[in-house]
């Protein structure tokens, strides 16, 4: 393995894996407050996924041999759900 593809998993790994969780963390929270939880119960609930997310993240990153498919889906994934919970915000708002 040459230092380029261990820089760009490690990334992928830690980057992607936060900004996947960052948009479902936020979605998640945001959901649950418009369907009526306390925003103190959603975020423990969402806290505690979170950090199941991240984990399968970090290994698929580094399980993987499709890197580039890897970096897709944890961005995709931040990116749609953290506009999904920006767009519930504002409607509780």
């Amino acid at each position: 393995m040459h230092i380029k593809e261990i820089v760009s998993r490690t990334a992928a790994a830690l980057l992607g894996s936060y900004i996947a969780c960052w948009g479902l963390a936020a979605f998640g929270i945001a959901l649950a407050v418009t369907l009526g939880a306390d925003f103190e119960d959603a975020q423990a609930v969402a806290a505690m996924l979170v950090f199941l997310v991240f984990l399968c993240g970090f290994l698929w990153a580094f399980g993987t041999q499709r890197l580039a498919a890897v970096w897709r889906v944890q961005m995709g994934l931040g990116l749609v759900l953290t506009v999904l919970a920006q767009w519930l915000q504002q409607r509780l708002v």
